[in-house]
């Protein structure tokens, strides 16, 4: 996490997501706005991306 921060603030917001809600790097790739509820606070995983596209 020190690596991250001291390099673009982007770079340390995907580690910072992946780190603590432990989702592979297809399932975060494959989040849209809808994936989130703010009031809620939850984040919903209901797609995978890889090379082939998005599931």
């Amino acid at each position: 996490m020190k690596a991250t921060k001291a390099s673009q603030f982007h770079h340390y917001m995907i580690a910072l997501l992946l780190l603590r809600t432990e989702l592979w790097k297809g399932e975060m790739l494959a989040l849209t706005w809808d994936d989130i509820d703010m009031d809620h606070k939850t984040l919903s995983v209901t797609k995978s991306k890889n090379e082939f596209g998005v599931k």
